[in-house]
């Protein structure tokens, strides 16, 4: 042993070089979910992240939905986003990843009105996150809000006067 390692050992009763402590459960099933859906396994990756969630819906869970919600949007599965992230939303309310996906599941399922209040609600929470603005703007466009629509815009000229899509559409 060197020096500094006689030292940690004898301050904090370890090695300084311990490993970190083991991911949990969850994190196995999500990582291999990972791997069904880069193998094109649709139907098994959907099952390893759901099992992965229901094992733990706590750990990196913003992080371990993300996926599920491209996976299952791109299997048209837009009820079941909807209940999963209704679901996990009871737990973390405000977490802005899920109240984005659960916009997009609404507007798939063509619920404007709701899907809306998502992505206002994410753009009064981070008025300058393009992507939710971005999503704001389509659903304002598809449901002709219009005043709405320039004053999303109108603000986000201000924040980044040289964005010329903001321009253009603050003109038009």
């Amino acid at each position: 042993l060197d020096l500094t390692q006689i030292m940690f050992q004898a301050l904090f009763g370890g090695t300084a070089q311990q490993q970190k402590p083991p991911e949990p459960e969850c994190m196995t099933h999500f990582e291999a979910a990972i791997r069904k859906m880069q193998q094109g396994q649709q139907e098994e990756a959907y099952q390893g992240f759901k099992y992965s969630i229901e094992l733990d819906d706590e750990y990196k869970i913003e992080h371990r939905t993300s996926p599920l919600m491209k996976l299952l949007e791109s299997m048209e599965k837009y009820e079941e986003m909807l209940q999963i992230i209704t679901k996990l939303q009871i737990k973390k309310p405000n977490a802005l990843g899920f109240l984005i996906w659960k916009g997009v599941a609404l507007r798939h399922l063509e619920r404007m009105d709701e899907c809306t209040e998502c992505f206002a609600k994410a753009v009064e929470v981070q008025p300058n996150n393009e992507m939710f603005v971005t999503l704001y703007n389509s659903v304002l466009i598809a449901t002709a809000k219009w005043e709405k629509f320039l004053e999303v815009n109108k603000k986000m000229i201000e924040y980044k006067p040289m964005g010329g899509s903001y321009h253009n559409n603050y003109i038009q």
